[in-house]
């Protein structure tokens, strides 16, 4: 009988112990759910739910001497997810489809304008170009979707000059290479189909971040500044594109030399 007692304590103990560790496991699983929404919706946040995977494959499960711990590797918060996200929208560029605006689009293009861009314009703007210039209005769809997420607004000046009137993209699809992939067909689209030597463009200034794209990314140069060229008296950039003829593109094609944009 004295050795039930002590059996008691010891089973209490254990009893205890045993508590202990699913406390534990129970703590471990929440931290593991609580993180996995925290990227759920910082991914979310992005519009790539593909960035998903990747974050999920950056949190470790690791049981230490402290019992059971969830550790990020470098994914320690929200802001740290969306900043993990970001890294991988650049496999967003493939997902999107590019084809010619309708007039049936043209609300959409001036909603995304007024809401991206300070230099706005009326209906009938929209409308003149899709009639003069029909195959230069493009606007980028995403994938599986008919929702415009981005427009290009172009023009041929005379017969060898093209001009970007207008590009923008709605600020959750940014990042992922749409605006390039519009300023690319465009200007494919000026060389072949109306034998354009040049394109030409303005941008603020203080937009670096579209000079960025323009001059690293699509080999624009820098040719003059129009002095307090937009409403605000802001200056702007006028960037210029030569392009190679499309018969000499066709040319170096057919040779097995590649075209170059």
């Amino acid at each position: 009988s004295s050795l039930r007692p002590h059996r008691s304590r010891v089973q209490g103990r254990l009893g205890r112990g045993a508590a202990g560790r699913e406390t534990l496991a129970a703590g471990a699983r929440g931290a593991s759910q609580r993180a996995s929404a925290r990227m759920r919706l910082a991914a979310m946040a992005l519009g790539s739910l593909a960035a998903l995977p990747r974050m999920a494959a950056a949190a470790q499960l690791r049981t230490g001497s402290g019992g059971p711990t969830l550790r990020l590797a470098r994914v320690s918060s929200a802001a740290s997810c969306l900043l993990a996200a970001s890294a991988v929208m650049g496999t967003a560029e493939a997902s999107l489809r590019i084809r010619q605006a309708m007039a049936s689009d043209v609300s959409e293009m001036k909603r995304i304008n007024e809401l991206v861009l300070p230099e706005n314009y009326p209906q009938a703007f929209y409308l003149q170009h899709l009639n003069e210039w029909p195959s230069l209005q493009l606007v980028a769809c995403g994938e599986g979707s008919e929702g415009i997420v981005g427009y290009c607004l172009a023009k041929m000046e005379d017969a060898i000059s093209g001009h970007i009137i207008s590009i923008a993209v709605l600020p959750e699809h940014r990042n992922c290479g749409a605006a390039t992939a519009i300023m690319r067909e465009v200007t494919e689209l000026m060389r072949r189909g109306y034998g354009a030597a040049r394109v030409t463009l303005n941008v603020r200034v203080s937009n670096e971040a579209a000079l960025h794209v323009y001059t690293s990314k699509l080999g624009y140069r820098k040719e003059a500044i129009y002095a307090s060229y937009y409403a605000n008296g802001e200056d702007a950039l006028h960037l210029l594109l030569p392009l190679e003829p499309a018969q000499a593109v066709q040319s170096s094609t057919s040779s097995g030399r590649g075209a170059r944009d």
